[in-house]
C-alpha cells in the first residue's frame, strides 16, 4: 500500500496512518485463508504437519507447506525437530501472543467463553459447583484403565509380559532396522529409565534383544530384537491391535478419533506447559 492509499485509508477510517499500517500487516497475514485456523490449532497445542492436515481435510499439503513457510518467516511459527523423522510446529513466544487475541475473537463469534482459571476452577470444585467436570476425569481414567486392562492380559497370555512391554515390542518391530535407542523407547512407552532398564534386562534375558553402545554416541545404548524377538512382537501384533479395533478404532469414527488426536494431544502439551513453568 502506497503512503497516499495509506492516507486514505486513516482518513476513511479515522485511525493514524501507523496504526493502520500494523492493521493492515496484521490482517495481511491472518486474513489469508488457513494461517488464522493453523495458529489456532496450534496454540492449542505443538502438532505435526499430519496432524494438522487431520484437522483441516480440505488443506492441501501444498499450501499447508506454503503457510507454515510464511508464518515461520514472520516469527510466529518454529520447527521443534524431536528426531530424525518426527518434526512438530509450535508457536514461538510472539506467535503465542496471539492467544488472548484469538480468544476474543471466538468468543466475539458466539464460542463459549474459556475455561476457569486453575485458581477459580480449585475454588469452584472444592464447593461443589464442578460435577461435569469430575465425570470427565472419571470417564477419561475409567477409559483409559479398561484398555490398558485388556491389552496387560492379553500380553500375559501370549507372552508373559505386561501391556506395556508388548507395546515396546511392537515399537521395536516397526523402528528401522528394529533398532531404537533406550532413551528413546522410554519416551515412546512413559516408562521411567529403571523400568526401562528392567525391561531390557528382561528382554535380553529372553533372548528377544541385544543391547549395545550408541555408535554415534558411546553415552547411549541402543535396544535391537533378535529373530526371536521379531517373532515374539509378530505374535502379539494381531491380538494388541485387535483389541485396539474392539475398544477404540473400531469404536469411534475417522473424524471422531481426529478429535480425540487433537485433544490428548492438548492435554499433554499442558504437562509441557507446567513442566516450563516450574
Amino acid at each position: 500500500m502506497s503512503d497516499r492509499e495509506l492516507i486514505s485509508v486513516a482518513e476513511a477510517t479515522g485511525c493514524p496512518s501507523g496504526d493502520c499500517t500494523y492493521a493492515e500487516a496484521v490482517f495481511a497475514l491472518l486474513g489469508k485463508r488457513w494461517n488464522g485456523l493453523i495458529i489456532d490449532l496450534l496454540l492449542a497445542s505443538p502438532a505435526r504437519f499430519s496432524a494438522i492436515i487431520e484437522a483441516l481435510p480440505q488443506l492441501s499439503k501444498r499450501v499447508l507447506s506454503q503457510r507454515l513457510a510464511e508464518l515461520t518467516e514472520a516469527g510466529l511459527v518454529e520447527r521443534d525437530e524431536r528426531g530424525p523423522r518426527e518434526v512438530v510446529y509450535r508457536l514461538t513466544e510472539h506467535g503465542r501472543g496471539l492467544g488472548p487475541a484469538m480468544a476474543e475473537l471466538r468468543i466475539w463469534a458466539g464460542s463459549p467463553e474459556p475455561p476457569p482459571t486453575r485458581e477459580d476452577f480449585v475454588e469452584q470444585a472444592g464447593a461443589g459447583k464442578h460435577p461435569a467436570d469430575r465425570a470427565v476425569w472419571e470417564s477419561l481414567d475409567l477409559a483409559a484403565r479398561r484398555l490398558q486392562d485388556a491389552l496387560d492380559r492379553q500380553a500375559k497370555t501370549v507372552a508373559a509380559v505386561p501391556g506395556v512391554y508388548a507395546e515396546a515390542l511392537a515399537r521395536l518391530r516397526l523402528a528401522p532396522e528394529c533398532r531404537m535407542r533406550v532413551g528413546d523407547l522410554a519416551a515412546a512407552t512413559g516408562l521411567k529409565s529403571s523400568r526401562v532398564s528392567g525391561m531390557v534386562a528382561h528382554f535380553e534375558e529372553s533372548g528377544w534383544a541385544l543391547r549395545t553402545a550408541d555408535p554415534t554416541d558411546q553415552r547411549s545404548w541402543t535396544v535391537t530384537l533378535t529373530e526371536a524377538g521379531k517373532a515374539v512382537a509378530a505374535a502379539i501384533q494381531p491380538v494388541y491391535t485387535g483389541i485396539l479395533h474392539d475398544h477404540l478404532y473400531g469404536a469411534l469414527t475417522e473424524a471422531e478419533q481426529a478429535q480425540l488426536r487433537r485433544l490428548t494431544d492438548k492435554i499433554l502439551a499442558s504437562f509441557e506447559t507446567t513442566t516450563e513453568m516450574k
